[in-house]
């Protein structure tokens, strides 16, 4: 998708988003960003796309460069303001639709040959986007395998696409200990969104304890982590919420396996501190966070800047 969208389209997409919507000039720091500003920034990351291949530098003429850390946002503000600018030229519309950066899914009722129709028009409205169809009662969406039973029904469970190697994190891995056990837990949280059954749920909590197992967990910590959920959670943990902002200071550490328990030691000293007057501006002791060392094929290969 990145590459076959045209910049100065996205460009003032993003301009007028901003405009319409005053509260996305917002910074962490509750700093206002002027529209023209954020206008210069985009063009001077979009329109400077250099690349080397070979020896050889090149310049990309089209579209977004792959990798920019403002693609991601930026692409989602044009994809959506041109659905819905699209939607609104058709009589005929998806009873339930949404987007996620190059995919879409939605339901249609109006039959088969009204669908292929919508899609081969809508792919005319733009030289450059073009979308593909892939219909059914049951298909593959994201990590999701959708399904509408015979009485009309949808249920949901997670799928896994078959370039998955599941490669979770070994259990001897240099990495912080709450990550390895926490794993279980995270995963387990995952499929109680995605199976809208109990019974689906039990198939794919079995299948990540086999793959955990195979990556030299203990089988009680697995179980014990799985079990810390249970599936009738299912309606708050759909529920969405907002990620809180960060007010406590990070301290980020490069991990390693013998390092003492730099929490606890921080949050001893930081505790005694915060008796005397002069450190009482702190509020609270800092956030511990971690960047893992750098692999074996990262050390022999070094990327060029």
């Amino acid at each position: 998708m990145y590459p076959n969208i045209p910049l100065d389209e996205l460009v003032d997409s993003n301009i007028r988003c901003i405009n319409q919507h005053p509260s996305t000039r917002l910074s962490n720091k509750n700093i206002f960003y002027k529209p023209e500003l954020v206008k210069r920034l985009l063009e001077l990351i979009l329109y400077n796309n250099y690349f080397q291949f070979n020896g050889k530098f090149y310049y990309q003429k089209h579209g977004i460069a792959m990798g920019t850390p403002c693609a991601c946002s930026t692409s989602d503000i044009f994809i959506c303001e041109w659905i819905e600018e699209a939607f609104e030229l058709f009589d005929l519309l998806p009873t339930f639709y949404k987007q996620y950066r190059d995919d879409g899914f939605g339901i249609w009722p109006h039959g088969l040959d009204k669908l292929v129709l919508f899609v081969e028009t809508l792919n005319l409205f733009h030289p450059t986007l073009k979308f593909t169809l892939t219909h059914g009662r049951e298909l593959n969406y994201l990590d999701l395998n959708i399904r509408i039973n015979k009485s009309g029904q949808i249920h949901t469970e997670t799928y896994y696409k078959p370039t998955d190697s599941f490669a979770y994190l070994h259990a001897d891995s240099n990495h912080p200990q709450h990550c390895m056990q926490n794993i279980g837990l995270s995963q387990a949280i995952r499929h109680i969104r995605n199976c809208s059954t109990f019974s689906s749920y039990q198939f794919h909590t079995h299948f990540l304890k086999h793959n955990l197992i195979r990556k030299g967990y203990p089988p009680h910590l697995i179980s014990r982590k799985i079990a810390k959920i249970k599936y009738n959670q299912r309606p708050n943990l759909l529920k969405y919420k907002k990620t809180k902002r960060l007010t406590r200071t990070p301290l980020i550490l490069t991990f390693n396996n013998n390092m003492p328990p730099i929490k606890q030691i921080v949050k001893h000293v930081t505790d005694d501190l915060l008796d005397e007057d002069t450190f009482k501006a702190i509020g609270t002791y800092p956030i511990i966070g971690y960047r893992i060392q750098k692999s074996t094929g990262a050390r022999i290969i070094r990327a060029k800047s």
